[in-house]
Parts: structure tokens; C-alpha cells; sequence
């Protein structure tokens, strides 16, 4: 079956129905429009985010038309939007199964038996059980299969072995996140926000806004099934490698939608996607940050999440298109939590144990005074919980 509908997409030796011209294309970028108003309306969020959860969803109906498909993995603090972002996907996505704190059984026999979209909230208490992750590591990619033993009353022994298919679409909710550097490859990874001051984004959704959902989810299936062959190869998003791969059914989809999602996916790969090339680990850009907060924080500045950014880009031509939410992602990877605002933006608030523990670990030099903000006496003080080791840091690229 995989091989029949590789070629109504991707194409091959045989001859698949062509997109039928300029009609065509003029609907699917009416639907996208469409799709991409209603989560504007629900979500507070900028448009090439919001443009990424329309791509994704609407990918995830076509899934098994590839041999990978990336898990997307939505993590921040509390009250940031995630379950909303959840919720949206679950009402557009193939055929959902939403669950919190499943079992590893629970997921491998669900995905081979429904074939269609797993969707986990409140991962943080599986994501590092290691059956857990390897159901993440390898259900990325056709063919993967997690073997068990099941009862068999004809089998001499009353058991034999089955394998169970795990390929299919993931998508995750995370306070935390994982420095496994082998997930984080994976994943397309967005980093929630707490909602602007100025924010209108509504805290309910109603069986409507339900209703219109689904009317949307027709309209991607009637979209989709008239999919003939679609050649992106045209569309250029500067990756290689896995990455590229990962990306594969998402810039196919963004260019069946036309001009507008191939710029929205153009711009999340720029600004907040950070690819799995290019350093060999983190340890770079965790050194440059700790060095710019340092700096703010002496001089009782405010620590801005954009003031870092713009520090990094002016700092070095090795950090090119650095936003916000790229620096979000390494600074909860140090530690520090990213999610108070005020009316010049989001920032980080100073944490003198954590900066004193972070200034030895990656040999910093302390040129705070005795009250300043590394002043912790390291020996006094226990190590904190999310600080990573050298050994576990996310190998990554937080320029592109």
C-alpha cells in the first residue's frame, strides 16, 4: 500500500495524476487562508508559527505517503498556550488519538491499529522512559516495529513473537523539553510564549468552534484526495541532511498551498527552527549567553529574550537570524525559565546560584562583586536540577 500512494505524491516510473492548474491552486490557497484565520483566532501566536501547525496538520493526512515523518514537539512554562496548540492539531490532524501519561503498550498497539496521529499531553512523565523513547526514536520512519511476545493458545508454548508497526505521526506537550540529543534531532520543536499583554486569543473553545474545525478537517480531505504528483523540488529551505528529510512532507504540503505557507515555513525554519548540523554541541552559543545575561545583570539591565539576540548577532556573524524563541530554547536548556513579560517583551530573570554554577561549568570568569548576580558561593549550594551535563548537550545550530 505505501508504494501505491508514494506514487500519488512524491511520483515514480508511473504516471500520477498532475495538480489540475490555476483553480486549483487558487482553492488550496483559499483553504489555507481559511485554516490558518481560525487558529489566529484561538491561538496567540506569530503567523509562520501558525502557518507550521496548518502545514503539519494537513501533512499528517498524507503521512504514509513517505518513508519519515517528523514527531512535532510543542514545550514551555505553564499557562503558554500548549494545550491550545494540542487542541487545534487534534481538531485538524489524521484520524487523533489524544492521550496523557499512556503506557508503552497503550501507544504501540494503538498506532498499529488506527493508523493516524498520537497526540501526548503531559509528556514530561514518559518522555525518558526508555521504551518511551525508543517508540519516539524509531516511529519516525517506515518500518520501524517494537517486538513483543503474545498469547498464542495454538503455539506450542502458548506465546510468539509479533512486531508492532510504529510509524505514524507524533506530537507531544512538554513543560520541560528533553537534552536527549537524539530525540531533539527529530522533533520540530516550537517554544511557547505566555500571551501578549494586548492578547484578544479566547480561554474556552465552544462546541462551534469545534464544529468549524471539522468543517475544515472535510475541506483537507477533499484537498488531499485530489492529489496528484507534487514536485517542490524547486522550494529551497537551506537544510540538509535528517533535517531535510524531516521537512520533506511539510514543504510538499506548504507548496500544494501556495506563495503564502511556503513563506511561513520558510520563515519558521529561519527564525525558530534550530537544525541538528553544523556544532558539534551547544557548548558555543551556552558560553556567548552566559557571558551577554552576565553582562545585563551587572549592570541591573533587564534581561530581555530579543537584547540577547541582538547581543549575539552583533557579537559574532556565527549567529545569524537569532530570535527569541531560539534563544528561549538554549537558556531552558541552562536552566533558567523564560516566561515573564513585560511591555518590551519576554525575559529572563537573574538566578545567581544557577549563574554561579553555570560560570564553572563552562569556566566563565566571575567579574561580579560580592552582591552581584554570580556571587553564590558554589560550594554551599546544590546543584540544580536542569542544569545538562557536557556530555548530554543538545548537539545543534542556533544560526541559519
Amino acid at each position: 500500500m505505501f508504494e501505491n500512494n508514494l506514487t500519488t505524491i512524491s511520483g515514480s516510473n508511473s504516471h500520477p495524476k498532475k495538480l489540475e492548474g490555476e483553480c486549483f491552486m487558487h482553492k488550496n490557497e483559499e483553504l489555507y487562508k481559511d485554516i490558518k484565520s481560525y487558529v489566529q483566532k484561538y491561538l496567540d501566536a506569530n503567523r509562520y508559527e501558525t502557518g507550521l501547525i496548518v502545514i503539519y496538520s494537513t501533512a499528517t493526512h498524507v503521512y504514509m505517503n513517505y518513508r519519515v515523518f517528523p514527531p512535532f514537539h510543542i514545550t514551555g512554562d505553564f499557562e503558554t498556550g500548549k494545550n491550545r496548540r494540542l487542541d487545534l492539531i487534534c481538531g485538524l490532524c489524521y484520524k487523533p488519538t489524544l492521550y496523557t501519561n499512556p503506557t508503552i503498550a497503550t501507544l504501540f498497539r494503538t498506532t498499529e491499529e488506527i493508523n493516524g496521529t498520537i497526540l501526548i499531553d503531559e509528556a514530561d512523565s514518559i518522555i525518558e522512559n526508555s521504551d518511551v523513547k525508543n517508540f519516539l526514536l524509531s516511529g519516525y520512519q517506515v518500518g520501524a516495529g517494537i517486538p513483543r511476545m503474545v498469547q498464542d493458545p495454538k503455539h506450542p508454548k502458548g506465546y510468539r513473537p509479533e512486531e508492532f508497526d510504529i510509524y505514524g505521526p507524533k506530537v507531544l506537550v512538554t513543560r520541560e523539553g528533553t537534552e536527549d540529543e537524539a530525540l531533539n534531532s527529530r522533533f520540530i520543536t516550537i517554544i511557547t510564549l505566555p500571551l501578549s499583554a494586548d492578547s484578544s486569543v479566547p480561554h474556552t473553545m465552544t462546541e462551534k468552534d469545534i464544529r468549524d474545525a471539522g468543517e475544515l478537517k472535510q475541506r483537507i480531505e477533499l484537498m488531499v484526495s485530489s492529489l496528484g504528483e507534487i514536485n517542490s523540488e524547486d522550494i529551497e529551505l537551506g537544510l540538509k541532511g535528517r533535517d531535510a528529510q524531516l521537512f520533506k512532507p511539510l514543504k510538499d504540503i506548504a507548496y500544494v498551498y501556495g506563495e503564502e505557507a511556503i513563506t511561513d515555513l520558510k520563515h519558521f525554519i529561519d527564525k525558530e527552527f534550530i537544525p541538528d548540523s553544523k556544532y558539534d554541541t551547544m557548548l558555543s552559543i551556552q558560553q556567548d549567553m552566559i557571558i551577554i545575561l552576565d553582562a545585563i545583570w551587572t549592570n541591573d539591565n533587564v534581561a530581555h529574550l530579543t537584547t540577547i539576540a541582538s547581543q549575539l548577532e552583533s557579537d559574532s556573524s556565527d549567529y545569524r537570524n537569532v530570535g527569541s524563541k531560539k534563544v528561549s530554547k538554549v537558556l531552558r536548556s541552562l536552566g533558567f525559565k523564560t516566561n515573564e513579560r513585560d511591555k518590551k517583551g519576554h525575559y529572563v530573570s537573574p538566578n545567581s546560584t544557577l549563574m554561579s554554577l553555570l560560570k564553572v561549568k563552562y569556566q566563565v570568569e566571575d567579574n561580579s562583586s560580592a552582591d552581584g548576580v554570580g556571587s553564590a558561593d558554589v560550594s554551599e549550594i546544590g546543584r540544580p536540577i536542569h542544569v545538562p551535563s557536557a556530555e548530554i548537550v543538545l548537539a545543534t545550530d542556533i544560526t541559519h
